[in-house]
């Protein structure tokens, strides 16, 4: 599913699929595997195509390599990490169907008064942008979704 939303100077989310899932980067920042248009072997070097998990933050934060790749390799060290983020709101995306970690894992992220909403990866990935146009400091853990690696 495409996205549309421009970014001033913070990442958004663009598309999401089997491939992964599409950010537009910021100005001045390229892209480590580029979007090529099927029409014209175009490279579009401000959009990154992720395939893995991947943690993004408002205003400028991006962890293309973040550590969980399934649901069941979450763990409370993963959330102790996200406690530490400076947000009001953590989207957790799932994968391809919502599930709920056990709230012990949780812990941290709750216990440093931020909201945590689990979601599957393309509402994550939809909710990230809507908050983030709100100016409101947001955080989105994306799982990979099985289609992509």
């Amino acid at each position: 599913m495409q996205l549309s939303l421009d970014n001033d100077g913070w990442y958004t989310i663009r598309a999401y699929g089997p491939e992964g899932v599409t950010i537009a980067l910021p100005p001045g920042e390229r892209a480590e595997n580029p979007v090529v248009e099927e029409e014209n072997g175009f490279r579009n070097e401000r959009l990154d195509v992720l395939p893995g998990s991947f943690l993004v933050a408002t205003p400028g934060h991006l962890d293309r390599g973040w550590p969980p790749q399934t649901f069941e390799e979450l763990e409370r060290a993963h959330f102790e990490a996200l406690a530490e983020l400076n947000v009001e709101v953590l989207l957790l995306g799932t994968g391809d169907r919502i599930r709920f970690p056990h709230p012990q894992v949780t812990a941290p992220v709750n216990e440093a008064g931020i909201g945590l909403e689990c979601l599957d990866t393309p509402g994550a990935c939809r909710t990230f942008n809507v908050i983030a146009a709100e100016g409101r400091p947001v955080a989105a853990a994306i799982l990979a979704t099985s289609g992509a690696t």
